[in-house]
């Protein structure tokens, strides 16, 4: 059997063209708020009436009236530099709810070791908590695509 929880508001940052959106909207019955600073990317994705699409680096996301249940980041952290994610850590982690939760995915290195190239960072569980001050991350799974491994972390406030 299916749990929906109706009424949720999911930011979807870093959607692409919305692969994950519509699913997050079907599954949770809430609004989601999908993001990509990549207009093409975003005008690919599938309409759904609980999907907003925006696009762009002064996408209104942020505003003092949103407040996320929950935060999907899949596959998008890695390709952001440190100095860029740490402000948008920062906003993400001031417009979470306080009964709100962080779904991470993406490379985690083990230990305190950064690795990646010049397209991708692969950063450590540290890192991460770093980055999101005041959210406590666990391992809750991993998976293989493309013969690299992937973590998702979940994360909620400390």
């Amino acid at each position: 059997m299916e749990r929906r929880v109706k009424g949720h508001t999911i930011l979807d940052f870093g959607c692409g063209p919305g692969r994950f959106s519509s699913a997050l909207a079907k599954l949770t019955m809430g609004h989601v708020v999908a993001f990509d600073i990549c207009k093409e990317l975003i005008e690919m994705a599938p309409a759904h009436p609980l999907v907003e699409y925006f696009y762009g680096s002064d996408a209104p996301i942020f505003t003092p009236s949103h407040s996320y249940d929950l935060v999907w980041l899949c596959l998008v952290c890695g390709g952001i530099p440190d100095e860029i994610l740490g402000t948008i850590a920062h906003k993400i982690t001031n417009h979470l709810d306080n009964q709100g939760m962080i779904l991470l995915i993406d490379h985690i290195t083990d230990g305190d070791v950064d690795t990646g190239n010049n397209f991708w960072k692969f950063r450590s569980l540290d890192k991460y908590h770093q980055l999101f001050k005041g959210i406590e991350f666990c391992k809750v799974g991993m998976y293989f695509e493309a013969g690299n491994p992937i973590t998702v972390l979940a994360g909620k406030v400390a």
